[in-house]
């Protein structure tokens, strides 16, 4: 489990009712995020059909490749790979 730190090196950031001082590092673990019962109606258990009526909630909060521009170099290959898999095992005849 790895964070995503943010540091912002020169002023400090007010973010709703906290302030952050500069120079200290904010993270956030994916992991910790895709297991958030409060987003996710048990986050632990294989439920695929919570995703046929997706809610922008469980969109915005779906980081599996990070985001901005740190995001992974290799989700658009990670998504090739993915519809080659599937293809492969709904095609005809399989």
């Amino acid at each position: 489990m790895h964070r995503l730190p943010r540091v912002s090196p020169d002023v400090s950031i007010q973010y709703k009712q906290w302030t952050i001082p500069k120079g200290v590092p904010v993270g956030m673990s994916a992991y910790l995020m895709h297991m958030d019962g409060d987003i996710y109606k048990d986050p632990s258990k294989f439920m695929p059909e919570r995703w046929l009526d997706s809610k922008p909630l469980l969109d915005r909060n779906y980081v599996p490749f990070s985001r901005g521009s740190r995001k992974c170099l290799g989700i658009n290959l990670a998504y090739a790979e993915l519809y080659l898999v599937l293809a492969v095992l709904f095609r005809p005849g399989a």
